[in-house]
C-alpha cells in the first residue's frame, strides 16, 4: 500500500496474469494461452490485447517492437508475454493505486494485487470481503507524501487499549481529528445530519482505503481526536443506504452523499476539505446515530487520524 506514487523504493508483490488480464482488458473469461489448455484463438487475442497497451492512456509505447502480431506460441513466448504483463501490473498499481486495483490479503497469510474492472471488483468484494486493500496500524499510506502534509500524526499511548462498549457490536471504526470544529459543534452536525463527513479520494485522487468496503447496515464506531487530548469515542453509526450514492468513472459509492451546499461555508471554516474527484463536500450517510457519552479509548498503536479501519485490525483480540 506504500506504492502508488512512491517516489523511491524497491516493493515486491505477487500476481497473477488470468484475472488481470481480465481487468485491463474488460475480459469475460480467461485467456487459454497456456500449453495445457491451449486454444489459438485466445492466442493470438492476449497478443493484440499486449499490443494494444502502446495506446493506452498509461501507454507501454513500446512495447510492439518486443511483441510481433504473429509471433509464434511457445513455452518461451508464454513467459515473455507474462513478465510484461506483471511489469505492467506493478506499474499499473504505482500509477492508479486502488482506484483500479485490488490488493488481496494481507502481510499473515500472504497477498497478490490485480487490476479489476467494475464487474471484477464486484465479485472481489463479494468473496473476499474484509480482506481487501487492508491498511493496518502502522503501515506506511498510500498517499504521497506531498499529500499528507499537513494532516497530524497520532503520538504513542502510553496505556493499553480500553474499549467501553462491546466489540461485536461494530464492523468499523473512524478516527475523525477535526480540531478546528469544537467538539459540541462536531456531534451536533453528526446526530443533526446523520453523516460523518469525509472525502472519498485522497489528494492524489485515489480512493480512500476501505471506502469502497463500507456497506449500508454495517456499523461504525466514530471517535474524535482533539490535539493531544484521548481518543474520545461519540456515536455508534450504522451505516443507512444513501438516497443519492455517489458515482466515479469505475465505482458506486452507495454509503456516501453530497453534503448541501448551505454547509459549505460551515465545514470550510471547520477545515475540511471537498473531495478533489466530486467536487465538493462528501460524507458517510448514517440511518442512525446513538450518543455514547464521550467515553475515552486508548490504544497502544498510533492510528492515522481521518482513516476508516475495520474494527478487528485495530482490536485483534476482541475478535
Amino acid at each position: 500500500m506504500a506504492i502508488p506514487h512512491a517516489t523511491g523504493g524497491r516493493f515486491y508483490f505477487e500476481c497473477y496474469p488470468h484475472p488481470a488480464l481480465i481487468g485491463l482488458f474488460d475480459l469475460d473469461r480467461i485467456l487459454k494461452y497456456k500449453k495445457r489448455s491451449y486454444n489459438e484463438d485466445d492466442w493470438i487475442r492476449l497478443i493484440n490485447s499486449v499490443r494494444s497497451l502502446a495506446s493506452e492512456e498509461f501507454p507501454i509505447k513500446n512495447v510492439r517492437d518486443y511483441v510481433p502480431a504473429g509471433i509464434a506460441h511457445s513455452k518461451t513466448s508464454e513467459d515473455m508475454l507474462d513478465s510484461i504483463v506483471c511489469a505492467y501490473i506493478a506499474a499499473y498499481w504505482w500509477r492508479f493505486g486502488v482506484e483500479r486495483s485490488s490488493l488481496i490479503g494481507d502481510l499473515s497469510s500472504g497477498y497478490m494485487v490485480t487490476p479489476h474492472n467494475s464487474c471484477t471488483v464486484e465479485r472481489l468484494e463479494h468473496i473476499f470481503r474484509g480482506r481487501m486493500n487492508m491498511v493496518r496500524p502502522g503501515t506506511p499510506s498510500p498517499i504521497p507524501q506531498s499529500a499528507n502534509q499537513g494532516v497530524p500524526s497520532s503520538p504513542e499511548a502510553d496505556r493499553p487499549a480500553s474499549i467501553r462498549t462491546e466489540p461485536s457490536k461494530y464492523d468499523w471504526i473512524y478516527f475523525s481529528n477535526e480540531s478546528k470544529w469544537n467538539l459540541d459543534g462536531f456531534c451536533e452536525f453528526v446526530s443533526e445530519q446523520k453523516l460523518i463527513v469525509r472525502t472519498i479520494h485522497n489528494k492524489a485522487r485515489i480512493p480512500v482505503p476501505n471506502v469502497l468496503q463500507l456497506k449500508p447496515g454495517e456499523r461504525i464506531l466514530l471517535v474524535y481526536k482533539a490535539d493531544r487530548k484521548p481518543h474520545i469515542q461519540l456515536f455508534a453509526c450504522t451505516i443507512g443506504q444513501s438516497p443519492n450514492p455517489i458515482r466515479s468513472d469505475r465505482h458506486l459509492f452507495d454509503a456516501f452523499s453530497r453534503i448541501e451546499g448551505r454547509f459549505e461555508d460551515m465545514l470550510t471554516e471547520a477545515g475540511f476539505d471537498t473531495d478533489p474527484v466530486v467536487g465538493g463536500f462528501t460524507g458517510i450517510y448514517l440511518s442512525e446515530t446513538e450518543d455514547l457519552h464521550r467515553a475515552e479509548i486508548d490504544l497502544r498503536k498510533p492510528v492515522p487520524m481521518m482513516a476508516i479501519q475495520r474494527w478487528a485490525d485495530v482490536f485483534p483480540e476482541s475478535g
